[in-house]
């Protein structure tokens, strides 16, 4: 469990972000952020959803590809903090028998402070680094490791307590 954890977290920073400005916390700001997902994968944003749009699903066809996922959030005003809520579903079989096994991992977080009259980052941003081949078999012995699925939710708040949240995002990849 801790292996997937540090996997994720570990060069967060590595996805960079040119996506952000400074602004002024302003006095007053009831429009609430928007929430970002995305993946990014060969040095490239591969798939990037926001605000009340879907979530979406991802198949990796090559176990020992490394992708990034992120979650992010951005105002006018300024964020407060982003949170991304990752697990990982295994599906595991046994003759005719399937067996889902789940890890749900603490949540990757990143915040700033400001009040009126700051300058802040109009958005922040986290997420890490994934490679299923990397990953811990969670399955019970005797059982066929059959496909592995990294989720997460993204919620983000501003500086004026105004938040949103972004629909699930599934990478999958089936052995």
């Amino acid at each position: 469990m801790r292996k997937i954890l540090l996997v994720l977290i570990a060069a967060a920073s590595m996805l960079g972000c040119e996506w952000f400005d400074e602004v002024v916390v302003p006095e007053v700001d009831t429009t609430p952020p928007t929430a970002w997902s995305g993946l990014w994968m060969n040095n490239e944003y591969v798939k990037v959803t926001y605000g009340s749009n879907p979530g979406f699903e991802y198949e990796i066809t090559d176990p020992t590809q490394v992708f990034g996922v992120f979650s992010a959030g951005t105002d006018n005003g300024g964020i407060a903090h982003v949170e991304m809520y990752p697990e990982y579903r295994y599906k595991c079989h046994q003759g005719n028998i399937t067996q889902y096994k789940w890890a749900t991992l603490v949540p990757i977080t990143t915040s700033q402070t400001g009040a009126p009259g700051d300058t802040v980052s109009n958005g922040l941003y986290t997420g890490g680094f994934v490679q299923f081949s990397n990953l811990p078999n969670l399955c019970n012995p005797g059982w066929d490791w059959q496909e592995i699925e990294v989720r997460f939710l993204t919620y983000v708040e501003d500086l004026h307590g105004n938040s949103d949240s972004h629909g699930y995002v599934f990478i999958s990849h089936t052995w």
